[in-house]
């Protein structure tokens, strides 16, 4: 193997490794942030059926 192929493969590989990373850190703020926006959605459903008007 000569020393361009050596260099694609060490990319190749941490530009899968980076991809992993990312995905686990989206998979978590999703985890995280969906029960507070459904909480959202849920009171301006409340919010609009009280005061019958919308919020924005």
């Amino acid at each position: 193997m000569n020393d361009k192929s050596i260099k694609s493969i060490i990319v190749i590989l941490v530009a899968i490794a980076l991809i992993v990373i990312a995905i686990r850190l989206i998979g978590k703020l999703v985890g995280l942030l969906f029960p507070i926006a459904v909480v959202i959605v849920a009171v301006y459903i409340v919010y609009r059926l009280v005061t019958g008007k919308k919020l924005f």
